[in-house]
């Protein structure tokens, strides 16, 4: 998602619900090689008629080529090694939805979309 559509976004749950907290956070990811990229996640949390939401945007380095490495020997798999772009980030946002016993449960959006 594009910084501007996820700011657009953030300002129309702000008008429409009540933001109860945002939060940002550094992550660190690694392919099976051991390589390691750094992104953010960030999440925001509010309050809806339906209940309690979450929004997670995890940003990364956009993966632009990716290397299997195999093993011959038998019973052992391959393993991914993924080439990262220094300049270009790509970003996936995840909406949840929060139970009656508190647990989080992914929201499967039809099409892929958010509106609200």
């Amino acid at each position: 998602m594009v910084e501007e559509k996820w700011l657009d976004l953030l300002d129309n749950i702000n008008e429409k619900f009540e933001i109860l907290k945002k939060e940002k956070e550094e992550m660190e990811f690694k392919d099976d090689i051991g390589h390691g990229s750094k992104g953010t996640v960030e999440k925001i949390f509010f309050k809806t008629p339906i209940g309690e939401l979450k929004l997670e945007r995890t940003t990364k380095p956009m993966i632009i080529d990716k290397k299997v490495h195999y093993n011959r020997t038998s019973g052992t798999g391959g393993k991914v090694e993924y080439i990262l772009s220094d300049t270009e980030k790509t970003s996936k946002v995840t909406a949840f939805k929060k139970d009656d016993f508190g647990n989080w449960e992914e929201i499967n959006l039809p099409g892929g979309n958010l509106s609200f």
